[in-house]
């Protein structure tokens, strides 16, 4: 049996919406929850793909609440049901009919949405890993070992990087983290993470689906957002990669910077002075 795709305008309630009445259920409007959530999302792959890249932003409950409200009344001003950096690059699933080729209202869409980012998002993180310095870099023994494939590796580095601002911003604890679901390296980083001391991680689809047993698993609007950064991330280390140069520096990403927080890459040099610090580590604890 099939399933129709569900549309938000036939939904209660959004995700955001949804936690804030767990919280209270009469009066969920009013509820103001001292959380902040950061949403991850990947952009290429280890297979394929001369990177891939991990992108996320932070906010509290209350500004991702008034996040998804823009975002979804947004995209239905074009009768788009979702938001999807690849097909909109491509013009392919939603964007291919009406949109190629007009720039007009592919520069609107994309000035209104990066917008309700600006106007919402905290912060951004994001890490990129070469998959040429990857393999140069790390044996199978050593990414057995350690966890590591380049998606683990760059959500392992993002999540440090949230600790890090926890830390800096005297919190308690380390905003939840929450990724895209269906992404190869998920089991690593889950591994990965607990090791280190995080919370396990949550995994959400960004867009609603329905599972085999009938089961409708509400997406995260937010990693939608993700995933418009994570290609911002991704298109030029994939563009330098195949041409070895890039033209430009898209506008979108430029807009998108202006989010405080610098994103990384691991190339043979970060990479290879990360696998130092790892054997110096494993060393300390097997001398113990």
């Amino acid at each position: 049996m099939t399933y129709p795709p569900l549309r938000w305008d036939a939904r209660a309630e959004g995700l955001i919406e949804h936690l804030a009445r767990r919280v209270s259920p009469i009066d969920w409007g009013s509820t103001k929850l001292a959380m902040f959530t950061v949403y991850f999302d990947a952009s290429g792959s280890e297979a394929g793909q001369p990177a891939l890249a991990i992108g996320g932003f932070l906010a509290s409950t209350e500004q991702w609440y008034s996040f998804e409200k823009q975002w979804v009344k947004r995209l239905a001003d074009d009768d788009l049901e979702y938001f999807h950096a690849s097909e909109f690059n491509g013009c392919s699933g939603q964007f291919k009919s009406g949109w190629r080729g007009n720039e007009e209202r592919r520069t609107g869409l994309i000035v209104d949405l990066v917008a309700i980012i600006q106007g919402h998002a905290g912060r951004k993180f994001g890490s990129v890993v070469v998959n040429r310095a990857l393999s140069s870099v790390l044996s199978p023994q050593d990414r057995k070992e350690w966890h590591l494939c380049a998606y683990s590796l760059a959500g392992r580095t993002c999540a440090a990087r949230v600790r890090q601002w926890t830390i800096a911003e005297h919190l308690k604890s380390v905003p939840e983290l929450v990724f895209e679901d269906g992404d190869a390296g998920k089991g690593e980083l889950i591994s990965i993470l607990r090791r280190d001391g995080f919370s396990a991680p949550v995994f959400q689809p960004k867009r609603d689906r329905v599972d085999a047993d009938g089961t409708i698993v509400k997406c995260a609007i937010p990693l939608q957002a993700a995933d418009l950064l994570a290609f911002e991330l991704f298109d030029p280390i994939r563009k330098i990669e195949r041409d070895g140069y890039i033209k430009r520096i898209k506008k979108t990403y430029r807009e998108i910077d202006r989010v405080p927080g610098e994103p990384g890459c691991y190339e043979v040099e970060s990479l290879t002075a990360l696998k130092n610090r790892l054997v110096d580590l494993s060393r300390s604890i097997n001398a113990q």
